[in-house]
């Protein structure tokens, strides 16, 4: 058998620039936002996602051997953080997933239309952290949409249309300043009843005036939950995060604005009045009212799949990519952008500790969801078996535990049934990604998970025996010796997030 193209060439992420200044730079941002804070620090969601990156592919935190039985060769993988909003490794995963598990088991062969909601700029400060608003705003916005979509296959004769969307949460721009938007993928057209039972209709050609009206809309829907959620005029939305949480509400702040310089206070939050809203035109497909916009020119063929993947992945793309991050002569940080910027801007620079400042913004709050199904793709839906790609044989995405009180025979079924519903893995992921298998030895065999190092003693012996046991002198420099030798205290499990403490009190 001939030798595969490409070899498997591990990740160093304590090479790369965007790994240093993360670890160079936060000690400063913490003591930074301490005293913004008066004392009290960032959440513990926030330290524990970040510790968790400067660990995350580092072979002297443990790793996986993969060896082939023909040659005798191994390679090794380091564990990864799974966090969300930092890591672009974990980030770029969680997006070849994502966007695979939209085009193989939710979206089926139905043109498929993009809208982009972006929101003014007194509102992002509050939606960074009121998920409570956040997802009132998001649940306007989809009844907006529904509308549109049932007017328009009722008006040609359709009978009880239904309508599905998945809806991604971007709280990042080109930037990487803090700036919550919604993309949502919405199946272009509506399901109706007929007498064979539930057909698509495609909906005609979009036309600016309907993105107008769709605005307006959406525009009257969220000022409406705005007046409901958002407290009186004697009453500051702002200081109800500064007052439980002032560190976190430094750190937005300076996310928001670009800077880490935090005096500055964002604007007082948006209130829409009673009068007419007049939209006006923003490009082909778009529109713009009072701050908000909404971009709905993408649109994707039914038979094109291969597109509707890229636009997945697009949305579910993470907030920086490391390849895109350099570093200038004098010290700066340069990100260079996927898309070129009106004016022709196709770069923004930035110090070290601002870009730390808006990555530390960019992780979301624990246990929330970020993408998110409505209409006929809702898990509760009675249509999902019938409209969704994968019908009813749609995998678990998730570990089932074994149910208290099972008998060994019902364990044991239930972890057969977990093990074959789990989430891509590593080697799936990356042949998905790059149409690479990495688990095809050079030799033509095949390379096998044969252990799991994790014990400090075997993975510094095992790591020596192969010549990777060294750490970059800049890094030992910025860190100190290795984190074995002086073992940080565990937080303990019963202690909480420190989000949660005060989630209850102020975020409804």
């Amino acid at each position: 058998m001939p030798s595969p193209a490409f070899t498997y060439r591990r990740r160093t992420p304590e090479d790369t620039v965007l790994y240093r200044v993360v670890d160079g730079e936060l000690p400063a941002v913490r003591a930074l936002l301490r005293e913004a804070g008066d004392g009290q620090g960032l959440p513990a969601f926030i330290d524990r996602a970040v510790d968790a990156y400067l660990r995350c592919g580092v072979l002297r935190h443990g790793f996986l051997n993969a060896k082939c039985d023909d040659c005798g060769t191994s390679i090794v993988v380091a564990f990864s953080c799974k966090q969300r909003g930092i890591c672009s490794s974990c980030g770029g995963r969680r997006m070849t997933e994502e966007g695979a598990h939209l085009v193989d088991h939710v979206f089926p062969r139905v043109p498929v239309r993009q809208f982009v909601l972006t929101l003014p700029y007194q509102l992002r400060y509050v939606l960074a952290w009121n998920h409570e608003l956040r997802d009132a705003v998001l649940r306007a916005f989809m009844r907006a949409l529904e509308r549109h979509y049932r007017d328009d296959a009722l008006a040609r004769g359709g009978k009880d249309p239904k309508f599905a969307a998945v809806s991604v949460l971007q709280r990042f721009d080109g930037a990487v300043r803090t700036h919550v938007h919604w993309h949502v993928l919405v199946a272009d057209g509506a399901w109706v009843s007929t007498p064979e039972g539930q057909q698509f209709a495609p909906a005609p050609r979009l036309r600016q005036i309907d993105v107008e009206a769709l605005l307006v809309d959406a525009i009257g829907r969220i000022g409406r939950q705005l007046a409901r959620h958002l407290p009186g005029e004697d009453e500051d939305d702002r200081d109800r995060l500064a007052e439980r949480e002032p560190a976190l509400a430094a750190l937005l702040r300076a996310a928001i604005l670009g800077q880490h310089r935090s005096e500055r206070e964002p604007a007082e939050p948006l209130r829409i009045g009673k009068g007419p809203v007049q939209p006006k035109p923003h490009g082909r497909n778009c529109a713009q009212a009072l701050g908000f916009s909404l971009h709905a020119n993408t649109r994707v063929g039914e038979l094109n799949r291969t597109g509707l993947e890229k636009l997945c992945r697009y949305v579910c793309r993470p907030a920086v990519a490391a390849h895109r991050v350099e570093e200038t002569l004098d010290g700066k940080i340069r990100i260079t952008l996927k898309n070129e910027w009106v004016g022709g801007v196709n770069a923004v620079v930035m110090s070290p500790r601002d870009l730390v400042l808006r990555l530390l913004a960019q992780i979301p709050l624990p246990r929330r969801a970020l993408v998110r199904y409505h209409g006929c793709f809702a898990p509760a839906s009675p249509l999902r078996a019938q409209v969704v790609a994968a019908g009813a044989k749609a995998p678990r995405r998730r570990k089932k535990a074994p149910a208290e009180g099972s008998t060994p025979v019902e364990a044991s079924a239930e972890r057969m049934v977990a093990e074959a519903t789990q989430r891509m893995t590593w080697a799936v992921c990356l042949k998905r990604s790059f149409s690479f298998d990495v688990l095809a030895c050079p030799c033509g065999g095949r390379r096998k998970l044969v252990a799991a190092v994790q014990d400090r003693a075997e993975v510094e012996r095992f790591l020596k025996h192969l010549e990777l046991w060294k750490l970059p002198a800049d890094i030992v420099a910025i860190r100190g010796p290795p984190a074995e030798l002086f073992p940080a205290e565990p937080i303990p499990e019963d202690e909480g997030d420190g989000w949660d403490r005060v989630d209850g009190e102020w975020a409804a």
